[in-house]
């Protein structure tokens, strides 16, 4: 019998992790301050186009789906490590099971739309 499948958007939460500090994300004495977690199954607001993230200054905040690709810079491994290991720290996201991606794909915006329609 075929092993069933998980399903990735609703047993995960996936996290795209960005690079939003200045210069090179591989540059020495980068600071998780300078990195953005984006959950792109997870709706900003009421507009489907709109992802819930978070950054260490700002907290918790809505961005455009566009915002990744057109004002950060992929984050490094490590980066991304440090990221998912913060986010676990935090009160909500404990028992978490986080998933890193490395882009929003049409799968997580049909995820947004299905919450939205709940």
């Amino acid at each position: 019998m075929a092993k069933k499948r998980a399903n990735l958007t609703r047993d995960t939460l996936p996290v795209l992790v960005r690079y939003e500090g200045k210069g090179s994300p591989s540059k020495a004495g980068w600071d998780v301050a300078d990195l953005i977690a984006i959950f792109p199954t997870v709706p900003g607001t009421n507009d489907p186009g709109t992802m819930q993230c978070y950054s260490v200054v700002g907290e918790h905040s809505s961005c455009q789906a566009g915002y990744a690709g057109s004002r950060t810079k992929p984050a490094t491994a490590e980066q991304v490590a440090a990221m998912l290991k913060y986010l676990k720290r935090l009160k909500g996201y404990e028992d978490e099971k986080l998933r890193a991606v490395s882009r929003v794909s049409a799968h997580h915006r049909a995820e947004r739309v299905r919450q939205l329609k709940r």
